[in-house]
Parts: C-alpha cells; structure tokens; sequence
C-alpha cells in the first residue's frame, strides 16, 4: 500500500506496467502495478489539473494550469513535449 497524504479524486489509470494517479494538490505519481511502490513522479511548478490526465502504454497526458500539456514518459517520467 502506498500512502499519497491527500485524497486521490479520479480514478488512477492504467499505463502499461504501472498505474498513475494524482492525489489532491499533489504531483502526478507512478506506482508499480505488481508491487505499489513509486517508480517516479512529476511535480511541476505549474498546477497540475488533477482531473485533467490520462495515459497510454508509452505516454502520460497531463494539462497544467495556464492550459499547459504536457507528455511523460510512461517509464520514466521524463518530458517527452510540452
């Protein structure tokens, strides 16, 4: 079980092996599917829409304020674009 400290408010969604979510006022995080550890998180300056992400096996979309998106790689969390 892995503890976010704040309530999560969509569901998390699934993106290959891991599964991402984004808890109230939080950065986006990536836990493992086969063991909830934190593979990585993306915690910008901008806010992060918490309501605003979704993910595919390569890539996680996620809108920033100011309407900033912006794509992570699934594996890493690194940018691919913004």
């Amino acid at each position: 079980m892995y503890d976010t400290g704040a309530p999560i408010n969509l569901t998390p969604v699934h993106a290959g092996e891991i599964v991402i979510t984004v808890p109230s006022g939080g950065p986006i995080l990536a836990l493992e599917i086969s063991s909830g550890n934190l593979r990585w998180e993306y915690s910008p300056p901008e806010e992060i829409w918490e309501r605003d992400y979704t993910a595919s096996d390569h890539s996680v979309y996620v809108g920033l304020s100011g309407g900033k998106l912006v794509a992570l790689n699934t594996a890493d969390g690194e940018i691919r674009w913004e």
